[in-house]
């Protein structure tokens, strides 16, 4: 007899905090303005998905040092 060994299924938006760091990028190639519009569009694409509109989301903006 073979007998099956079963993982636990535990869902990926519960067991796991999804950081993302965007803070590090060139300067010379995109200004403050446009990293600051793509973090945000990126943002609201990710409270696009269920887990985040049953779960909530947080999003933290750390504008210290920013000019």
């Amino acid at each position: 007899m073979i007998k099956q060994i079963r993982k636990p299924i535990t869902p990926t938006w519960n067991s796991q905090k999804d950081v993302r760091y965007t803070g590090s990028f060139d300067i010379d190639s995109f200004t403050v303005e446009q990293h600051f519009a793509a973090t945000l569009a990126s943002a609201e694409i990710g409270m696009e998905t269920e887990a985040s509109q049953v779960c909530g989301s947080r999003l933290i903006i750390d504008m210290q040092g920013m000019t």
